[in-house]
């Protein structure tokens, strides 16, 4: 079978086997697809010629090509599960990447905000701030659009989600009751995490007096945010939403780079808040949904960046 069949296999095996989501199951695809033609370009055309040495040069084009750490990181991870499916399948006699070590990824810190600018450009998106709010169609529109924006603000800090996990909210997945959110993450891995008292009152809000004027032509949808039209909300979406919050909030002398915000962002500050009021890195660990302890531990280097200025700020002798 060609390298093209072989990873339509792998890629089959990901997404039903391993529960990956369609997004990550692209990446799979689009790094192996790239070492594939350059296996082609070199007349290696079938797997079981593939060796050590052809997975290694390849990466050193890349290094050379100018191509991040991260990146090639990330490819010679894929190229490593691939080879591994293989020879798991028998269809390469051995793994030939067994014994090799993934490069070294570049530590870089995650950006973060500080806490009063969170607050700042959370409680910016306000509907009593809009001018006529509630009284016609256009109006509730628009005030159902600001109520729904500070939930999903209110949500990504409070429950530290990744943008996927919130964008596959549905309504039954919330009990307000027991002030906990039910998502699905990476791997289609639950987890259960705490609301919050602000993410529950915007959603309440939301869901209870507003969501209804986004629900119109599509009321047997149950996902909890959704757009104008009714559907559910996109990654997109909600990404472009933040940034014109952001950009709005400047735009008014809030002290905010729009440029440095995303989704993601809320996620690295709740984890780094937490860390910052005395939170442990295996609770945070499980808030998140991460898999490993390694990954949550790169936020107490946040922290410890933010000591040491502490430190160099107010220490007599430093």
């Amino acid at each position: 079978m060609s390298f093209s069949g072989e990873i339509s296999l792998f890629s089959g095996h990901l997404r039903f086997e391993r529960g990956l989501s369609p997004r990550t199951v692209a990446s799979y695809e689009s790094d192996l697809r790239d070492f594939s033609r350059w296996l082609a370009g070199r007349g290696i055309e079938d797997s079981g010629a593939l060796s050590r040495e052809d997975a290694v040069s390849y990466l050193d084009g890349l290094r050379s090509a100018g191509a991040k750490a991260s990146t090639c990181a990330r490819r010679f991870s894929a190229i490593r599960a691939f080879t591994r499916f293989l020879a798991a399948e028998k269809r390469m006699a051995a793994d030939p990447l067994a014994q090799t070590e993934s490069p070294r990824r570049e530590k870089t810190l995650p950006k973060t905000l500080s806490e009063e600018t969170v607050k700042g450009l959370v409680e910016s998106v306000d509907p009593s701030d809009l001018p006529g709010a509630g009284t016609g169609a256009a109006d509730r529109i628009k005030t159902a659009e600001t109520v729904r924006d500070r939930a999903i603000l209110e949500t990504l800090y409070g429950c530290g989600m990744r943008v996927s996990e919130l964008c596959a909210l549905h309504l039954q997945d919330i009990d307000f009751e027991g002030g906990v959110v039910r998502c699905f993450g990476k791997g289609s891995k639950e987890r259960v995490v705490p609301l919050g008292s602000g993410a529950a009152e915007w959603i309440s809000r939301y869901v209870d007096s507003w969501r209804a004027e986004h629900g119109k032509g599509n009321p047997d949808e149950d996902a909890v945010f959704l757009s104008r039209l009714g559907a559910p909300l996109t990654r997109v979406s909600v990404f472009q939403m933040v940034r014109r919050r952001a950009e709005a909030y400047a735009a008014k002398g809030g002290a905010i780079d729009p440029a440095r915000v995303s989704p993601h962002v809320f996620r690295h500050c709740f984890a780094t808040h937490l860390l910052a009021h005395g939170a442990g890195v295996r609770p945070i660990q499980e808030m998140l949904g991460h898999a490993s302890v390694a990954t949550t531990q790169i936020y107490t280097h946040v922290d410890a960046s933010r000591m040491a200025a502490v430190h160099r700020r107010f220490h007599p002798r430093a």
